[in-house]
């Protein structure tokens, strides 16, 4: 699969690499690509392009820019609304004390409309980046949460969740996005506040 990834921190970082790793092309979208590029030369299937370049005839889009500059960064670019939109973004404040968005909305659901899009998917967003590379930190395998409305959109997420080693958990529609942004920051309250540490993962048991 051609995959853009818009962000070039730890997340898209790391999630790039593991996508690389499995035979998917990705090209990370980034503000300064010449600067980044040195990162990744040793890796094979990664690009590292202007952020149009990255949107520009991928199947997927993965959003892993920080909240405050998503909206702007998706709004400036020609992301198709039959493009696969992969959120794993969070609305934290600046100081991550609290979520920006929350209770009837969600990023997820304003990225949606932001693109005039259905096929917005969350997931990713209650994980940490060292974690992506060890899908057992936790004991057995860890869960992903993923959420969406498009079924064809979702059959997506879910494989790449399942190639990188996760478990994936549907939670249903997109508006459910609410809560898994909610989990993750309890997640960043329990592993900063509380300081349990970083190998933490919630999992959803059934009897």
């Amino acid at each position: 699969m051609h995959i853009g990834i818009l962000g070039t921190g730890k997340m898209g970082s790391t999630l790039g690499r593991l996508l690389a790793a499995r035979g998917h092309s990705v090209i990370l979208g980034s503000r300064a690509p010449k600067a980044k590029q040195e990162s990744f030369t040793d890796v094979v299937g990664i690009e590292v392009r202007e952020q149009q370049a990255a949107v520009d005839d991928a199947e997927m889009i993965i959003l892993a820019t920080p909240w405050t500059v998503t909206m702007v960064t998706v709004e400036a670019l020609e992301i198709t609304p039959e493009m696969i939109v992969f959120d794993i973004t969070n609305p934290l404040s600046p100081d991550v004390s609290e979520l920006v968005i929350g209770g009837r909305n969600s990023a997820a659901e304003e990225i949606a409309r932001g693109l005039d899009s259905s096929r917005v998917v969350k997931a990713f967003n209650g994980i940490n980046a060292a974690n992506l590379g060890n899908p057992a930190f936790a004991g057995g395998r860890a869960q992903i949460p993923f959420c969406g409305d498009d079924a064809e959109a979702k059959g997506a997420v879910r494989s790449l969740i399942e190639d990188i080693g996760f478990e994936a958990l549907d939670c249903g529609e997109l508006k459910n996005a609410r809560y898994l942004e909610a989990v993750a920051m309890l997640w960043i309250q329990l592993v900063f506040v509380k300081d349990y540490g970083m190998n933490c993962a919630f999992k959803f048991a059934c009897a």
